[in-house]
């Protein structure tokens, strides 16, 4: 379930060659909208009840990743947030608002439903960089054990090569790999197209597997791009450091950022700030919005 109407809009970044786009939740009926700040660029232009707005980038705040944009626009309906937590388990839902058709963004207010899991501590590593040069073809996760796999790319070398999410990451070519750090440093001494093999531990035995390295995934520049079924999420660039963030298993890409996330009432309970793999998205909480919200207000002449 959601607001009806849903207080959100789209924010796209008009370039010269490109154009991308990011949700924006309304937080202020007269065009106040928070959206996630490192997917903007500095031409935008917001979408909402069917026209383009010119819209300015009023402030950013550099801990949630969050952006204050504004739009000369009134009667606008807001969020509603609420601080109270489901249970573990719990239904929520996210809405994915475009569908790209000829010309024209359309908004369709679809709803991804998944389901609450827990609050994570700041300070937690979530997922880090990622290599420049080559890629594995997987999305890790650090978790205490190690560094994990949370997602595999299909029709990839390393999905053919039998590992699966999960697997913990303990050596590749023999050099021990320990944290995001150690994979991105080796990766970038390598070239697409050579072979590494990696040493991998699952349910306490071992295993050798050899894989052939890709180019980087390249996140798609529009928003709504109908990518093929069996194709992996499309992870958001920044995935860490936040403050206390909710976690939920709602399948968003890293163009879905900036949206609410809804329990069954149709409450906001926080915004999605990161997609991290298939079945794990962060969202900040009310109170730390309201936080931001205060430091964005306060950097912001115009308002």
């Amino acid at each position: 379930s959601h607001q009806n109407p849903l207080p959100c809009v789209l924010v796209s970044n008009k370039g010269a060659q490109a154009t991308h786009s990011v949700i924006g939740t309304t937080i202020h009926s007269e065009g106040l909208i928070i959206t996630k700040a490192s997917d903007l660029g500095p031409s935008l232009v917001v979408r909402y009840n069917g026209k383009n707005y010119p819209a300015v980038l009023l402030s950013t705040d550099e801990t949630t990743d969050l952006a204050l944009v504004g739009i000369s626009e009134s009667g606008m309906p807001v969020v509603r947030w609420i601080d109270e937590l489901p249970k573990a388990g719990s239904v929520v839902a996210s809405p994915i608002l475009l569908q790209e058709s000829t010309d024209e963004m359309v908004v369709e207010a679809t709803s991804y439903v998944g389901i609450f899991s827990h609050v994570l501590g700041m300070g937690i590593p979530t997922v880090h960089a990622t290599s420049q040069v080559t890629s594995l073809g997987v999305t890790t996760e650090q978790l205490d054990s190690g560094l994990t796999i949370a997602a595999i790319k299909p029709d990839t070398p390393a999905f053919e090569s039998g590992l699966s999410p999960g697997d913990l990451i303990k050596k590749i070519n023999n050099q021990p790999i320990n944290n995001r750090a150690d994979l991105t440093a080796f990766l970038d001494r390598c070239e697409v197209g050579e072979k590494v093999t990696a040493e991998i531990a699952r349910a306490g035995s071992k295993s050798s597997h050899e894989i052939k390295l890709i180019s980087p995934l390249i996140i798609p520049p529009v928003t709504g791009l109908n990518l093929a079924k069996n194709l992996s999420m499309v992870p958001s660039i920044r995935r860490a450091p936040f403050p206390d963030v909710i976690v939920h298993s709602i399948p968003i890409n890293a163009w879905d950022c900036g949206s609410p996330v809804f329990d069954i009432n149709g409450n906001a309970l926080g915004l999605n700030i990161a997609a991290i793999s298939p079945a794990r998205t962060i969202a900040l909480k009310p109170k730390e919005i309201r936080a931001a919200i205060d430091r964005l207000l306060a950097k912001t002449r115009a308002f």
